[in-house]
């Protein structure tokens, strides 16, 4: 699999109409960085959430680094972080006190 193999099937990951089933990529990862927030104890953002899930699958590459789905989650993973930090400014960095003070108290 060459690079832009692997670019285009990220692309086409992140791209298609996931929203149905995933829901909203800024609200999915807002959600995981808020449970993630409870479990920790301490505030875990949405870019957070992009780049833990990067270095989740490269604790898999180092397992199986043939497995092509982790190279592309990885590219998917890194746009999709990107978007959310670069095109969503009011909701980037450790603004998930909100979200983390609601799960607190469920």
């Amino acid at each position: 699999m060459k690079r832009t193999d692997i670019l285009d099937a990220a692309r086409q990951a992140v791209t298609v109409d996931r929203a149905a089933t995933h829901g909203q990529l800024e609200d999915s990862f807002g959600l995981v960085a808020a449970y993630w927030s409870a479990h920790l104890g301490t505030p875990v953002s949405r870019s957070d959430v992009a780049v833990m899930m990067i270095q989740l699958k490269l604790a898999r590459i180092k397992t199986s680094p043939e497995h092509a789905d982790h190279w592309i989650d990885v590219a998917g993973y890194a746009a999709c972080g990107g978007e959310v930090v670069l095109t969503q400014p009011s909701i980037n960095g450790n603004s998930n006190a909100k979200e983390f003070d609601r799960c607190q108290d469920e």
